[in-house]
């Protein structure tokens, strides 16, 4: 503020001493409607509620006037005396009502010096320099006549007050609006880029111009754009820093949105999922063992059960149907693995359906056909004990390929014909620890098992620790070994996954493979049960075809009942399109295209996008190996995670079925029959492709 200091010889040595007081302010300022209805009841003021024709709780109406920065609908609920945007704002020396500590109105104290007739309390006050009865004396800044060192008449210059818009000026300092421009004030306005008026800052603030945007000064809360004057600068929950009530960058607190998980918190409600833990925010899908959690984001009291084989205390803690918690560990009828009295794996006892031809049994009720043979103790077919040989049986009530297969020694004419698979010169063969067939209670081929035959290998099927060469049986997968990774089926449609690259990627992580090749367009593999059964988690790839309904109903039926499946290929949705694979991986609306190789990450905060391999950010861009891709838009709760144009290039499904099923789908990715371009690194964004695959892996291997 500039000192103007304007001494008048005569009349300073006749000043009175007296300082009487300043006389009351009168009101003003224009009623804002901000929105705040009278209650109807009487207000209280001290009950720290807003009732009655309170404007601000305990304030305002009846009660005493609010504080700057509380709501209000009159100049009269405000301490300040001014009421703009409907809140009670700072006083300042241009709002033309006497505030704060002016002697005048907008003059004194901190303001500019008072003119003649605005009240005082002492000759320093005055611009004539001459307090006389409580009022200033006139000065020669108020005679009507341009003199002094006066820029125009009676303003600018070192004494009289500034100029306003239009008048005379030699510099700013004359100008109310601090601009002189040619030897003319400016009028003051909101788009000067000076701060001029009661402006907080540069062209924003106060009663007259716009909010100001974070970053800038305020006095108030009405100063900013996001309501929310903190330390005398403007924040909001967007401005990228922890200020204001914020516990974590631009989340927490009563007015930002809760945070997510990992962010700092305070109290519960700091946090998306609802639960604040030793200052950090935890859930069920944050990766961490909290809460009452009985395994990683499972199990307790506020999280899904957890699938079978992860940690539980009671059966309630497990989310398989007719899952059970034993020995510390879910199980169910669908872990792929022979426990509680099931006769055979998954079927058979007193909770699981009955077992289907062939499998083992103790009684008839193991059986579905409620047949369970006295010789072998497995399940017949319905119609094969009639004592009769007859139909296809290749002897008396066995083989022929609907009833029982044959014991060693009875007639055959295929493998399937023999309950041990081998079918030599037309005699079925007992079962061996070399006949390469799985069979005579043999938990992986020709090892393992209650037999005599060697102990399996790392990975190889087991039922029990003593399965295995190594003496573990990790359960599930129910394989040899101990593992960080998982095992997987590899099917190709041609020789895909023979590449040197891709493998690398899985072993180099921790995990083993086994490599179905030469699929074809018959899906030898992908529609036979009986091999997508041996894997709890495969890649799957074709192109060019469309999916048989035995294949559509295998791979259903295996993702039901935990199965983990990733999804790619050249025009897997289009040309032909593919409605049946669509469905298998939540696709709708499939068909040919997009033709473009621009990839964007459109969920920056799913679990595949956040590593172990790379993390991945909102918004980043990349390029695909290839540029010919399907369309595909999420359904069945399916969750894009990387787009391509309006299509999804990954997206994934989760939780199908109930014990933990899931689907990506991996769009593109080669032509015709040539390599998996953007698993083998040769084109694209890479290694960010190759990244994001094995962050996938380790998703569908560790994920709940």
């Amino acid at each position: 503020m500039k000192l103007r200091l304007f001494l008048f010889t005569v009349l300073l040595t006749a000043c009175s001493t007296d300082t009487p007081p300043i006389p009351p302010t009168s009101d003003s300022g224009t009623p804002m409607d901000s929105g705040l209805a009278d209650s109807g009841v009487e207000p209280m003021c001290d009950n720290g509620e807003r009732d009655g024709d309170e404007s601000a709780i305990d304030c305002g109406g009846s009660c005493d006037p609010c504080a700057d920065g509380e709501n209000c609908t009159a100049a009269d609920d405000c301490q300040s005396n001014v009421c703009e945007r409907g809140r009670c704002l700072v006083p300042s020396c241009t709002d033309e009502v006497r505030n704060g500590d002016e002697t005048g109105v907008d003059c004194g104290g901190d303001c500019d010096l008072c003119g003649g007739g605005q009240p005082c309390t002492s000759n320093d006050e005055c611009l004539s320099g001459a307090c006389r009865s409580g009022m200033c004396t006139m000065s020669s800044c108020e005679d009507g006549r341009l003199n002094g060192d006066e820029t125009d008449i009676d303003c600018g210059g070192d004494t009289c007050p500034a100029c306003d818009g239009g008048l005379d000026c030699v510099d700013r300092d004359d100008c109310v609006s601090l601009i002189c421009a040619s030897g003319t004030c400016t009028m003051p306005a909101c788009n000067d880029r000076v701060q001029n008026q009661d402006e907080t800052s540069v062209d924003c603030g106060g009663a007259t111009c716009p909010a100001c945007r974070d970053g800038l000064a305020c006095m108030v809360d009405a100063d900013c754009e996001g309501m929310r004057c903190f330390d005398g600068g403007c924040v909001s929950c967007e401005d990228r820093i922890q200020n204001a009530e914020e516990t974590a960058v631009d989340c927490g607190g009563p007015l930002c949105d809760p945070c997510a998980d990992g962010e700092s918190c305070l109290v519960d409600g700091d946090c998306a999922g609802g639960a604040c833990e030793g200052n950090l925010c935890v859930s069920c899908s944050d990766g961490e063992l909290n809460q009452d959690e009985t395994d990683v984001d499972c199990g307790g009291a506020t999280c899904a059960g957890c699938r079978d084989g992860l940690a539980c205390l009671v059966d309630g803690d497990c989310s398989a149907t007719g899952a059970t918690c034993a020995g510390g560990s879910c199980v169910s009828c669908t872990d792929r693995v022979r426990n509680r009295d099931e006769t055979d794996v998954d079927c058979g006892g007193s909770i699981c359906a009955g077992c289907t031809t062939g499998l083992l049994c103790t009684v008839d009720a193991d059986c579905a056909s409620n047949i369970c043979d006295p010789p072998t103790m497995r399940c017949n077919a319905p119609g094969c004990g009639d004592g009769v040989l007859n139909g296809a049986e290749t002897d008396l009530d066995c083989g022929g390929g609907s009833c029982l297969g044959c014991d060693p020694g009875e007639a055959c004419v295929l493998p399937r014909d023999c309950l041990s698979g081998v079918c030599t010169g037309g005699t079925c063969d007992a079962p061996s620890c070399t006949d390469g067939v799985r069979n005579g209670g043999e938990t992986d081929v020709d090892c393992g098992g209650p037999t005599a035959c060697p102990r399996c290998a790392d990975r190889q099927l087991c039922s029990v620790d003593g399965d295995c060469t190594a003496g573990i049986c990790s359960i599930p997968p129910g394989r040899c070994g101990t593992f960080s990774g998982c095992h997987w089926g590899l099917i190709a449609q041609e020789t895909q996954f023979s590449d040197a690259t891709i493998q690398g990627l899985f072993t180099s992580n921790g995990h083993s493979f086994d490599v179905l090749n030469n699929n074809g367009t018959s899906a030898v593999h992908s529609s036979d049960p009986a091999v997508l059964s041996r894997y709890t988690h495969i890649v799957f790839h074709e192109h060019d075809r469309t999916l048989t309904a035995a294949e559509q109903t295998a791979l259903n039926n295996w993702i039901m009942a935990g199965g983990r499946l990733i999804v790619t290929g050249y025009d897997s949705l289009g040309s032909p399109t593919d409605s049946a694979l669509a469905s298998v991986v939540r696709c709708a609306s499939p068909g040919d295209g997009p033709f473009s190789g621009s990839l964007t990450v459109v969920d920056a905060t799913h679990p595949i996008a956040l590593g172990p391999a790379q993390t991945f950010t909102m918004g980043q861009t990349l390029t695909s190996g290839s540029t010919d891709h399907d369309q595909c838009t999420p359904t069945a709760g399916a969750v894009r995670i990387v787009s391509v144009s309006s299509s999804s290039k990954v997206q994934i499904a989760e939780g199908i079925g109930g014990a933990g099923g899931m689907v990506v789908y991996w769009n593109g990715n080669g032509s015709t029959s040539g390599p998996l371009v953007d698993w083998v690194g040769t084109s694209g964004t890479q290694p960010a492709l190759q990244n994001l695959f094995v962050n996938t892996l380790n998703h569908l291997c560790t994920g709940p």
